[in-house]
């Protein structure tokens, strides 16, 4: 019960929710994040430090960056169909999709095959 209740309060907070919703679409950098966001790495980092600490983001390393992804916590599968369709999402999704991410963190994004069936 603990689990769930920390998971719940760590989607409560609008920017990590938006996070989430990001990172069900593709796996994403903290410099990315920032760039698509508009928002520090300080604020940044701490919101992906909650939803890591909560278990609803994985981690991955690779030379010097982090990259995040959507855990499997069964939460999130109710979570994105209902917050991936918000006003908010759609304008994140749509900033995402006009950046060129491969040039934000000068190496390749890592792709994990992740596709929103919800468009």
């Amino acid at each position: 019960m603990q689990d769930l209740a920390g998971a719940l309060k760590a989607l409560g907070e609008p920017t990590r929710l938006r996070i989430v919703c990001l990172l069900a679409i593709k796996t994403l950098c903290v410099c990315q994040l920032m760039e698509i966001l508009d928002l520090s790495q300080p604020k940044i980092s701490r919101h992906l430090g909650v939803l890591k600490q909560a278990k609803l983001v994985e981690c991955t390393k690779q030379a010097q960056w982090s990259w995040y992804s959507t855990s499997k916590h069964p939460l999130l599968k109710t979570v994105f169909p209902l917050a991936g369709q918000s006003d908010q999402a759609i304008r994140d999704r749509e900033r995402m999709e006009s950046l060129d991410l491969d040039l934000l963190c000068e190496t390749p994004v890592i792709t994990t095959g992740r596709s929103n069936d919800n468009d």
